[in-house]
């Protein structure tokens, strides 16, 4: 695997005739592949699958349906970077549930979210200085996070 490249013709479309080191799927499943906060990415289109846009946000993608929803985080789609489709996996542990504690909140919204295991529960009050990541204010975009309390 190169990195969630097919090949490496593939690679070499995005990056050119520059070398690489092939990776065992062992060894890349432990190499820590979260994005960094505040990124926006693009999947590239092909004859089987669409374009497909992630914000990426304590250390997971959340996928943005509304691209007009990106204005609230201050970014344009403009802004994405591509990637081929294969780099975001839907089984992919970045596309899962944020890490237990973190704080989320849906841009232009007052209720932050506290991650409580693999669910979202409203945090009842927040430390000064208490780190709050904020994603895209897309209506469905906290739906991949199941509700403590149920949808």
């Amino acid at each position: 695997t190169s990195f969630g490249f097919q090949g490496s013709d593939e690679y070499r479309l995005f990056f050119g005739d520059r070398s690489f080191e092939p990776v065992e799927p062992a060894a890349y499943r432990d190499i820590d592949r979260r994005p960094r906060d505040g990124l926006l990415f693009k999947t590239r289109a092909d004859d089987k699958n669409p374009t497909l846009y992630f914000y990426s946000q304590a250390g997971t993608l959340f996928p943005v349906q509304d691209l007009a929803s990106l204005a609230s985080v201050k970014l344009s789609p403009t802004d994405a970077i591509e990637v081929p489709h294969t780099v975001i996996d839907k089984e992919d542990d970045v596309r899962n549930v944020p890490k237990a504690g973190t704080l989320i909140r849906v841009a232009g919204t007052e209720t932050t979210w506290l991650i409580d295991g693999a669910s979202r529960r409203p945090a009842p009050a927040l430390c000064a200085g208490a780190k709050v990541v904020e994603v895209p204010n897309e209506p469905h975009i906290m739906d991949g996070i199941e509700s403590f309390y149920g949808k």
